[in-house]
């Protein structure tokens, strides 16, 4: 048990505060417990040294480990003369209150600790200020409205009544307007997104001006030998051969 104790003199310095006076006595009172049952130790100086090495004080054991260095370059050295250096080391730096002071290092340490501790207060307080202001209804992003119904209503494709001609109806958190040649539009006669006077047709990509399907002249309303009533006819009807035919309705009928 003695000699566990002074191969863990370094835990016990720590213990003890690094009080090197108080230490040397403990350190005395094993040795003379080990001589009374006629028994020794050879590792005291390496154990001694070892136990100064973990003082907190920085000069102490700076000022220890040039002791160490001339002992290992066989410098004659005795574990009382190794105390002695020791003790006198501790009396200068206690009278001078110079005992633990922190060094350069350890204050620029001890900031830094500092500053990381204040931000992770700040932003704790942050989350819990955000926490809160989401809870009271404040800092909340608002939500998309999520649409009831993707199918169009039937109304959507039935003429209003002339009152409702020109007045729009919501579905789906939009306006929709009847669009027809009956309220400035374009459209046959179904509800769009947009309005009735902004309705206009663009011609296909594959067609040029002047020309219908597969590159013919488009009829003229006099076309048809003179009929009138044909073309007003096929325009009611929605015939394919119909003028307008071809044309796409910007807003409507790609993009409702």
């Amino acid at each position: 048990m003695i000699r566990f104790k002074l191969s863990n003199l370094d835990e016990y310095l720590s213990e003890i505060d690094n009080d090197i006076n108080k230490f040397h006595k403990y350190v005395k009172v094993l040795i003379d417990n080990l001589h009374a049952r006629g028994d020794t130790t050879h590792n005291l100086l390496v154990n001694l040294f070892k136990a100064y090495a973990a003082c907190s004080d920085q000069t102490f054991v700076k000022y220890m480990s040039d002791v160490q260095t001339r002992w290992e370059d066989d410098e004659a050295l005795t574990p009382n003369q190794l105390m002695q250096k020791a003790a006198h080391k501790f009396k200068i730096l206690k009278s001078k209150d110079l005992w633990e002071v922190p060094s350069a290092q350890d204050e620029k340490i001890t900031a830094l600790e500092s500053v990381l501790t204040d931000m992770k207060k700040k932003l704790k307080q942050f989350k819990e200020g955000k926490k809160r202001g989401n809870k009271d209804g404040r800092n909340e992003r608002p939500k998309k409205q999520k649409y009831e119904s993707t199918k169009k209503p039937s109304w959507m494709y039935e003429r209003p009544k002339d009152a409702d001609l020109t007045k729009p109806r919501e579905w789906n958190g939009a306006k929709w307007y009847y669009c027809s040649t009956e309220t400035g539009g374009k459209c046959h006669g179904v509800y769009r997104k947009h309005h009735p006077n902004e309705c206009r047709t663009i011609q296909p990509k594959n067609q040029k001006a002047g020309k219908g399907k597969k590159g013919k002249p488009k009829k003229k309303m006099g076309d048809n030998g003179g009929n009138m009533d044909v073309v007003v006819a096929q325009q009611a009807i929605g015939d394919p051969s119909s003028p307008d035919d071809g044309d796409v309705l910007m807003g409507g009928y790609e993009t409702e």
